[in-house]
């Protein structure tokens, strides 16, 4: 294969034909040093801009003692507490998957609100106490808004929003009866609801400084877990993280970086939902890159904001909050403006000829974009059914049994897959399709004997299970603009190389790999949301290669695509189930064997499986293509006559 220039396309390198990315690079193209470090540059001109005014403007002029004792924690709380807030925005943005989450959408400042009214009501003034109060307050909100998601049935991201919502809302009434009922002394919870900021002392500086400061690194580490979450609750499952851990380990990092900012300024709302999206415009959406940029952007966003309401309007001061609430309604018009009128993202024409690449850049017939099938389309009958022996299967499955509220969906069911089959599953809508391959996963919750190449899959933690078992989804939807070479490195994390070299690969080097082996090597820089359908399943096939697992579960993937998307996206599976190597110029993955099981719903796109497993209402049948795929059998399970024009090929 034609050696390619690694000045021309900026995620290649090395001598061999198979070795993509740069390791000084380590990233995507947009994400290198080369193209961050004007953007940092100018950030940090902006931020000094916002920042440093504060130190000297006002009444009192450039006195030493004011711009020391007064302006300078301050300007200090402003930071910490921005700083704190867009983090922790960023973190529940992220892990519930919502683009309108924020510190006041799971009653954190509610809690903290509620907790401040007592200590004001009770007398107790602001202070290092005070300060621990509002943190526990703003931890107990969260963590009610937790519980009743649990006690609710299944923990997700909808039951978490539902309870933040009525727990922030009878919290914020019990606020509002406390202000009302307390006279005089509840004119302190009134500027505190409103934001704004007091000279705090340096214990609480630094007590909060250093919560931020730990909150940062942890996430920071656990950043690619959050990256994870972005795509939903199953997806990141099948990526290696834990859903109820994962997301309380999050709640308790935002909550702390939450409670910090909320006990130094008060309810300030908007930076927690603003900061985040800023930045993933200016920077990038990936987590690693977005936290510590939504840290930097908060504490520049709630300076610049108090600067302006102690000297815009002076003698007067406007708090902070009111600032950040009147920014807030234009932003979020702006926003769904933005989500309305998605910009239009065009190929980089570098990558459009990358040889390998089959999918033509600014091309939508399907006459001049074609997927390149290294399976040549070969008959049913020239299958390669043959299995080595004494091969560990890939999977296998002993008396599995299933039910939902109503009825009972397959009882005793058994599957075996050894590397180099594909098992093709039909049946009608509700016969459990879906249900059987979550339950192989482990989504779904089963005690039935199910191991995966030897092992047990219960034992398996959930890294390890996605360095074995590759979930794609028929259909996938993210808010935020992840690029195709962001998404499939998250597979790179999930499990193990599937590549094989003389040194270990880059995330980048095995995400374009997966891409060039699939033929979408030319959407790398694609925003995932813009693809079509089909170029899509391409990218999923793609990070289930970078996750390195030997067997693949697809859950309907072939449901949305046309007849062209469907033939080749089966005819490029069976090529990796069989271990083709390279043919027509595609990279395949060099000879190893896969297995996999996919759900369909027209017959005649299984008649290349090497197994057909039937499943009706309450009944199965596993059998060889040629055994399964009768008109006989088609017509008991999917209820319809014999003659029905939709058999006439079997």
């Amino acid at each position: 294969m034609k050696k390619r220039n690694p000045e021309q396309y900026p995620c290649y390198s090395g001598s061999e034909a198979t070795r993509y990315g740069t390791a000084a690079e380590n990233g995507t193209g947009r994400h290198t040093s080369k193209h961050m470090i004007p953007k940092i540059l100018v950030f940090c001109i902006v931020a000094a801009c916002a920042v440093l005014p504060g130190l000297f403007l006002g009444p009192a002029g450039t006195d030493y003692n004011v711009v020391i004792h007064f302006r300078l924690p301050r300007i200090l709380a402003a930071c910490i507490a921005g700083a704190a807030l867009g983090l922790s925005g960023t973190i529940f943005q992220g892990v519930l998957k919502n683009p309108l989450a924020d510190p006041y959408l799971l009653g954190t400042s509610a809690g903290a609100s509620a907790a401040a009214a007592f200590c004001f009501l009770t007398g107790i003034d602001r202070g290092l106490f005070f300060f621990f109060i509002v943190s526990a307050g703003a931890f107990a909100g969260t963590f009610i808004s937790y519980s009743l998601a649990v006690f609710s049935g299944k923990l997700s991201d909808s039951s978490l929003v539902l309870s933040g919502v009525a727990v922030s809302a009878f919290l914020s009434a019990i606020v509002m009866l406390a202000a009302s009922a307390g006279g005089e002394k509840a004119l302190p919870l009134l500027g505190f609801i409103m934001g704004g900021f007091s000279v705090p002392s340096i214990k609480e500086l630094a007590i909060a400084g250093g919560i931020l400061a730990v909150v940062l690194i942890l996430s920071v580490a656990k950043s690619r877990q959050l990256d994870a979450f972005s795509l939903g609750e199953e997806k990141a499952y099948h990526l290696g993280a834990d859903p109820e851990k994962g997301r309380l380990v999050f709640f308790i990092l935002a909550s702390a970086a939450s409670a910090a900012a909320v006990a130094l300024c008060g309810t300030i709302g908007f930076v927690g939902l603003m900061t985040p999206h800023i930045m993933r415009m200016v920077f990038s959406p990936i987590a690693g890159i977005l936290l510590p940029a939504a840290t930097a952007g908060g504490a520049v966003l709630l300076c610049a904001a108090d600067t302006a309401g102690r000297t815009v309007f002076a003698p007067q001061e406007i708090p902070a909050g009111i600032l950040m609430a009147l920014c807030g309604a234009p932003f979020f018009l702006w926003l769904l403006f933005r989500q309305s009128h998605p910009e239009k993202i065009s190929i980089i024409s570098e990558i459009s000829d990358v040889p390998g690449s089959s999918i033509k850049s600014g091309k939508s017939g399907h006459n001049n974009q074609t997927v390149q099938s290294v399976n040549d389309r070969q008959p049913a009958d020239d299958r390669q059914t043959a299995v080595l022996p004494a091969v560990t299967p890939l999977l296998k499955v002993r008396g599995l049994s299933a039910e939902n509220a109503s009825r009972k969906l397959f009882s005793n069911l058994e599957i075996s897959l050894n590397p180099g089959e594909f098992l093709g599953i039909l049946g009608p809508n509700g016969a459990g399709k879906s249900t059987l391959l979550k339950i192989i996963s482990g989504f779904i919750k089963n005690d039935a004997e199910i191991f995966i190449d030897g092992i047990r899959r219960n034992s398996m933690t959930p890294r390890e299970l996605a360095g074995n078992l590759a979930w794609l989804p028929g259909e996938l939807d993210t808010p935020y603009d992840f690029t195709v070479l962001d998404f499939v490195k998250m597979g790179c994390s999930a499990g193990f190389s599937y590549s094989a070299g003389p040194a270990p690969l880059t995330d980048c080097e095995k995400a374009m790999n997966a891409l060039y082996t699939t033929g979408a090597g030319n959407l790398a820089y694609r925003n995932l949301n813009s693809l079509s359908s089909g170029e899509r399943q391409l990218v999923f096939l793609a990070q289930a290669l970078a996750q390195g697992a030997g067997l693949m579960l697809l859950d309907e993937p072939v449901s949305h695509l046309d007849l062209y998307y469907k033939s080749s996206f089966i005819n490029l599976v069976l090529s990796l189930v069989r271990g083709e190597t390279e043919k027509n110029g595609l990279l395949t993955s060099r000879g190893k064997k896969y297995a996999a099981a996919a759900v369909f719903h027209e017959p005649a796109l299984a008649v290349k499986c090497d197994k057909i497993l039937l499943m009706g209402h309450g009944w199965h049948f596993t059998g060889s293509p040629e055994k399964a795929l009768t008109r006989d059998k088609l017509s008991e399970l999917y209820g319809i006559e014999k003659d029905s024009m939709l058999l006439q090929t079997f």
